[in-house]
This record gives C-alpha cells, structure tokens and sequence, in this order.
C-alpha cells in the first residue's frame, strides 16, 4: 500500500456535503443501503456537533467518517474509489478513535465472507477491532465489531 502524506483531515463543514455524497456514490457497491434522506440528517446532525471528519486530498473531500460521541460507535466510514489504497482510511479512522471519548468503540458491517466488506474488516481488525455480535432483521446481514479500550 502507498501511504500518500499530502492530505489534511478536518471537522466536516455544511459546504462538504456535495462532496461527502460523491464518496458515498463512488463507494455504493460496499456500503450499506443508506436512505438519502436518512443520511442527510445523520450528517448534518453530526456535522452541527462537530463529530464528523473529512480527509482533503489535493483540496478535494475523499474520505469521510461519521461517528456517534455518545453511543461511542463509527456510523460511516468512507473513503473515494478514486483515492483507496493509500491509508487514507486508516488515517481517517486513527482520527476518529484519536477523538472519540474513551471506552470500548463500536462499528456495524458486513459479514465475514462478504465480499463487499473485506477492506473494511481488515482495516477494522488491524486496528483491533473484534467480533461482538449478529444483529438480526437487516436486510443484508451485517456484524458489530467492538473495539475494547480501556
């Protein structure tokens, strides 16, 4: 992997949000299903309190994560087809648990032995991240993994 150092991670703003949707459209194929307008409102919410991150690559928003300060859990954690492959996730996540108040942190994603969701474990478990549980009455089967932090 090819760790590009010339990038910046940031509070989202408002005005990143046009660019936030463009990730999450280039990254359809391994996320989740997520209603537009359900979205809309979980980032703005998260914007307004300071609990989402944007990674600037050469000015252009190409990764985004979103995470929930109270329930200690990463919502949303995304970075541009364009700009995989370079540790930029792994810096945005670094970020994100750098942020996040202490205690065990949580994620949702897909099932070992989906396909659509092999970087994402392997960044989740090179991070330390550990099988918790199988959520039931999704429509895809997803798994929580649990970060234990002291």
């Amino acid at each position: 992997m090819a760790m590009h150092s010339d990038f910046r991670i940031e509070t989202a703003r408002e005005a990143d949000i046009p660019m936030i949707l463009e990730i999450l459209h280039s990254c359809a194929d391994s996320l989740p299903a997520l209603s537009q307008e359900g979205f809309l409102a979980l980032l703005q919410r998260n914007i307004r309190r300071g609990s989402a991150l944007t990674l600037r690559l050469d000015a252009r928003v190409s990764g985004i994560c979103v995470w929930s300060p109270i329930l200690r859990r990463i919502s949303l954690l995304a970075v541009h087809r364009d700009s995989r492959g370079m540790g930029l996730a792994s810096a945005l996540l670094a970020e994100t648990l750098r942020r996040m108040p202490p205690g065990d942190v949580t994620v949702e994603t897909f099932r070992d032995g989906d396909s659509r969701g092999r970087a994402a474990l392997a960044l989740y478990r090179k991070f330390g991240f550990q099988h918790d549980s199988l959520p039931e009455g999704f429509e895809i089967p997803m798994q929580i993994l649990r970060l234990c932090r002291d």
